[in-house]
């Protein structure tokens, strides 16, 4: 705006008080803190609450009658073991590392032994105990 003022007919001071007040606006609504992380979460929530049918029950799975699409496990205290490739088509505007780390940093994904970000799904669900993503939602409070 500075360099078009000649254009514009501003002066320096009315520019400086435009750009201050765009500026605040702007604040107002994204505000200061890490937007990223936020979209991580919301699109974590966001995934399993419209896709919620999508996960088997220990009770589907020793019936074996898994949902059309399945993308992966929810136990009785709502843990949630994501396939890996679910995972990736959640997230692919995202980087995987950086998921992984908001979620763990949030204790969403619990981590497995050794360390491991895939923990192998609980033998009662799944008999292959393949490894998953193990997400645990925190308790939503009013």
């Amino acid at each position: 705006m500075q360099l078009s003022k000649h254009l514009t007919g501003f002066t320096s001071n009315e520019i400086h008080q435009q750009l201050k007040y765009i500026f605040n606006l702007w604040l107002e609504d994204f505000g200061q803190g890490n937007k990223e992380e936020q979209q991580i979460i919301e699109t974590l929530t966001d995934f399993l609450s419209y896709n919620r049918s999508q996960f088997a029950t220990a009770i589907q799975a020793k019936m074996n009658n898994y949902p059309s699409q399945c993308v992966g496990f929810v136990t009785e205290n709502n843990d949630f073991y994501l396939d890996q490739t679910a995972f990736k088509k959640i997230f692919p505007d995202f980087n995987k590392k950086l998921v992984l780390a908001v979620l763990e940093t949030r204790g969403i994904l619990q981590i497995s032994e050794k360390d491991k970000k895939v923990s192998r799904t609980p033998s009662d669900i799944d008999k292959a105990r393949i490894r998953r993503y193990h997400l645990r939602m925190p308790k939503e409070t009013d």
